[in-house]
């Protein structure tokens, strides 16, 4: 009987990295994608091979993920790891997904919003220091635009008409195109950044990481550095600022 040679779930990962269907996806769906791919590693027995992954494994690795990381997390790792194996199904490298025999759980609707006080707070706060005054652009942006963190993470100056005063950008999830006023105020802010930082392409980056865009999982770090400086709760988050501002309006 041949001898069966051990195949890492992480070699299988990196068979779907270099494939043209993973090199198809968007940049920023690449960058997710590698994350929660990394978390499935993380939460599977160490070295384990991939053929050898089972319902039950898979199973406790999801749950695992979903007690330190959240539902929302866990079922994004979940849907990667399906797709992985899907696409190892469809190459012949394996007969059975056993991501399939997992269950999602149902992801509670947050609904937390920040209050004018709290909004004014971080800003002001952020925009005191130059390491965070792109974290106070970012977060003034979400919130007057009503847009995705991603979106105005990496917005560019290309996409500010300051003569007109209105941004004009494509939303990454939905893909549509969107027009929108700047308040003076934001306005003021804007005009500033870009009199400092216009000899790079980005709205709002990094200062202290050679100005790349905010990493989309380290931002939260920035914010929670301002929150706790500004004496803001906990469970206040950047993303909340879109519902907040849409909130707002509605009212």
């Amino acid at each position: 009987m041949p001898k069966q040679i051990h195949q890492p779930f992480n070699e299988l990962v990196s068979l779907y990295l270099n494939s043209n269907e993973f090199n198809d996806l968007e940049p920023s769906t690449k960058q997710q994608y590698v994350y929660w791919l990394r978390l499935a590693s993380e939460a599977l027995p160490e070295n384990i091979d991939y053929k050898k992954i089972t319902g039950a494994i898979a199973n406790k690795a999801f749950e695992s993920i979903d007690v330190g990381k959240g539902t929302v997390l866990a079922n994004r790792v979940l849907a990667v790891c399906r797709r992985l194996y899907s696409y190892a199904i469809r190459m012949d490298v394996i007969d059975d997904n056993p991501w399939r025999k997992v269950k999602t759980k149902r992801e509670e609707a947050r609904r937390v919003v920040w209050t004018r006080e709290q909004v004014s707070s971080f800003l002001d706060t952020a925009y005191e220091s130059w390491e965070t005054r792109s974290i106070g652009l970012i977060a003034q942006m979400c919130y007057e635009w009503c847009q995705r963190v991603g979106d105005m993470r990496t917005l560019t100056w290309d996409a500010i008409h300051f003569e007109d005063k209105y941004v004009k950008l494509i939303q990454s999830k939905r893909r549509a195109q969107v027009k929108v006023p700047i308040s003076d105020n934001l306005f003021e802010m804007l005009k500033e950044q870009n009199g400092a930082l216009d000899f790079q392409p980005y709205v709002a980056p990094n200062v202290t990481d050679k100005m790349k865009p905010y990493n989309m999982y380290r931002i939260s770090g920035w914010v929670n550095k301002v929150k706790k400086k500004a004496g803001l709760p906990d469970e206040l988050r950047l993303a909340d600022l879109r519902r907040t501002g849409t909130t707002e309006m509605v009212e």
